[in-house]
């Protein structure tokens, strides 16, 4: 994480078009150590966008009431 980015003020669509801005910019004409910073900043809001993606996953999984393939399978 970075100290100077507070993600969780962010809804998933602010962070999508954060990743988006953030990919334009990187084609832009740039210092090598600049062009770092910001791929740095890019990993981390993807990581933040692949965590809240698993989480809601998670969350959808353990309420349905199918738990995995369990059900498909009957042995008798």
């Amino acid at each position: 994480m970075h100290p100077l980015v507070d993600l969780t003020t962010l809804n998933d669509k602010q962070l999508e078009e954060k990743i988006q801005e953030l990919s334009k910019k990187y084609f832009m004409p740039m210092s090598a150590e600049l062009r770092n910073q910001l791929v740095n900043m890019l990993d981390i809001y993807k990581m933040e966008m692949h965590n809240r993606r698993m989480k809601t996953y998670e969350e959808s999984f353990q309420k349905s009431d199918d738990k995995g393939l369990d059900k498909l399978v009957n042995i008798n």
